[in-house]
């Protein structure tokens, strides 16, 4: 995956998922924007607000298990600095 962050200026925070068609058919487009959706939906209460992602997906998403996207989209949020700390 790949993430692109940009400061909103708002109280929340927002996300895009896309998938070129270099990913396959719009089955496995939609599957693979669905996975990293529910990637993101699972770890949004570790994202600080007040900035628009646009996670987009590459090759090989829809072969990796769900723990190694899991584990992705948290490494790509601690490189943009877009974790809360933790408590």
């Amino acid at each position: 995956m790949v993430l692109c962050v940009l400061p909103n200026g708002q109280a929340i925070s927002r996300s895009g998922f896309t998938a070129s068609r270099r990913l396959g058919h719009a089955v496995l487009r939609n599957l693979a924007r669905r996975r990293m959706s529910e990637v993101v939906r699972l770890a949004w209460d570790l994202i600080l607000p007040g900035y628009d992602m646009v996670w987009v997906g590459r090759s090989g998403i829809n072969q990796a298990d769900f723990s190694e996207l899991q584990e992705a989209c948290v490494q790509l949020l601690r490189r943009a600095h877009l974790l809360r700390a933790q408590q």
